[in-house]
């Protein structure tokens, strides 16, 4: 493009920036202002015509939970166990019992407890409540995992768009290319460690799997750089202002903190899994609490966008010049 006068260039930054922000406040409000269930996987230990009647008797909380009978009690603790089901309920005359798991959500958790109190009150049953998968008690709320990933993904695209700035946002030819890799896969290394022993050793908020942690925080920061670096290479300005949006505004509510993503509404509760924030979180809290029985998934979610990365950077570093690019040079 050719150059813009200084009064143009600075009417467009305006406008992009306003867009950004009321994005950024759209995104966080509606996906955060009043998280709740849709369809909690809840196993139960009965035939299934009386799971169905449970069900119709539960009202209007039927629309919160998405019942299933179980057909033997190991199963259902298996189950609830590997974050397959979010609780399970074993029905009985006088008493009945509820296995929960915090560890998924203890917003989740808190109201299914809820839900079945008032079914054991209404048929007079005393309600013993078992969480086999609890929070420590210096993570009660769930949230050092969360803004451990998040951290890692700040950091991530901060330094690929410093790293552009000061080097040049896309490489001039393939060796180029190599001469960066370096530099990107050590800050990975050294902010995948960092951040481990920040909250294991320092804090103590996690103790337990720290080189899976490590490892899953390495995938994660390598991911996000190196699109970070790809987006930028192919448009410059306009591929920050992209990554802003995709790992910002779109990523970090998506993920939903201390929420399970089966409590925020559409879209984010469809694309939450598909983007860093939200895998990375769920790869984290699969390897502490769930024997990262949901792992594979998470981590190929994470792979592709070091994959993605890297294969537009090789792609631009041939070509030697961006896609498309706006001349800052103000007149």
């Amino acid at each position: 493009m050719a150059g813009l006068s200084k009064k143009w260039l600075l009417v467009i930054v305006g406008i992009a920036v306003l867009a950004i922000q009321l994005a950024f406040i759209t995104s966080y409000v509606g996906a955060l202002h009043s998280p709740e269930p849709h369809q909690l996987k809840v196993g139960v230990l009965a035939p299934n015509s009386q799971v169905q009647a449970l069900s119709r008797s539960l009202g209007t909380s039927t629309q919160y939970l998405a019942l299933s009978n179980e057909p033997t009690k190991g199963k259902l603790l298996q189950q609830v166990n590997d974050a397959e089901l979010f609780a399970g309920f074993i029905p009985g005359r006088q008493s009945s019992e509820l296995y929960i798991s915090s560890a998924q959500g203890t917003v989740a958790a808190t109201l299914i407890e809820g839900i079945f109190s008032q079914v054991a009150s209404q048929s007079h049953s005393i309600l013993h409540v078992t969480d086999v998968d609890p929070l420590p008690a210096s993570n009660s709320g769930g949230l050092v995992q969360f803004y451990l990933v998040i951290g890692w993904i700040v950091g991530a695209y901060l330094f690929a768009v410093v790293f552009g700035l000061l080097a040049g946002m896309t490489p001039k030819c393939f060796s180029g290319l190599l001469r960066r890799l370096p530099a990107f896969l050590g800050y990975a290394l050294l902010s995948a460690v960092g951040g481990a022993v920040i909250v294991t050793n320092l804090f103590g908020y996690q103790k337990g799997h720290e080189l899976a942690v490590i490892l899953i925080g390495l995938l994660i920061v390598t991911g996000v750089s190196l699109t970070t670096a790809a987006l930028q290479s192919a448009g410059g300005l306009v591929g920050t202002g992209l990554v802003i949006l995709l790992f910002v505004v779109a990523g970090n509510p998506s993920a939903g903190g201390p929420w399970p993503m089966a409590m925020l509404p559409s879209p984010w509760r469809q694309v939450g899994h598909w983007l860093p924030n939200g895998a990375g979180l769920t790869a984290v809290r699969d390897v502490l609490f769930f024997h990262g029985q949901d792992l594979t998934g998470q981590i190929l979610v994470l792979a592709a966008y070091a994959v993605f990365g890297f294969g537009v950077l090789v792609l631009l570093s041939l070509r030697g010049k961006p896609l498309f690019e706006i001349d800052l040079a103000a007149k």
